[in-house]
C-alpha cells in the first residue's frame, strides 16, 4: 500500500477573510495491491522542530473502495476556523498528516508539504 503525489493548499477568499475562515485543500493517490475498502484520515499539525502541535486530529475522514493494483486519485477540501491555524507566535507552519487504514487493519500514513503563513 503505497500514497504519493501528495498536495496541501491554504486559501482565503476575500469573503471568507470576513467570516475568519479558510479553505484547507488536500489530494493524494493511492495504490492498494488487493481489492478493499480503506479509511482515510486527516490530522491537521503545526510543523515544529521536536513535536508537532496537533491542533485538530481526525477531522476529516472518508471512505474509498479500491480496485486491486489501480491508482486510485482523491481530492478533497475542508473549511476550519483561521485561529485553529494560528499555532505560532509569528510565522505559522501548518501541514496534514495522511492516514490510511484498509478493512484488514493495515495503515500507512504520509505527510503534506509544510504551509508557512500568518493565520
Amino acid at each position: 500500500m503505497v500514497i504519493d503525489d501528495v498536495a496541501f493548499t491554504i486559501e482565503q477568499t476575500e469573503e471568507q477573510a470576513k467570516l475568519k475562515i479558510v479553505r484547507l485543500g488536500y489530494a493524494y493517490t493511492v495504490r492498494i495491491p488487493d481489492r478493499t475498502l480503506y479509511r482515510t484520515y486527516i490530522d491537521i499539525l503545526g510543523d515544529d522542530v521536536v513535536l508537532d502541535d496537533k491542533l485538530a486530529l481526525g477531522v476529516d475522514h472518508h471512505e474509498v473502495a479500491c480496485t486491486a493494483g489501480r491508482d486510485e486519485r482523491v481530492e478533497r477540501s475542508l473549511f476550519v476556523g483561521q485561529n485553529l491555524l494560528d499555532e505560532d507566535v509569528g510565522t505559522d507552519e501548518i501541514k496534514l498528516k495522511i492516514t490510511i487504514t484498509t478493512d484488514d487493519d493495515r495503515s500507512v500514513s504520509v505527510m503534506t508539504p509544510v504551509i508557512r503563513g500568518d493565520f
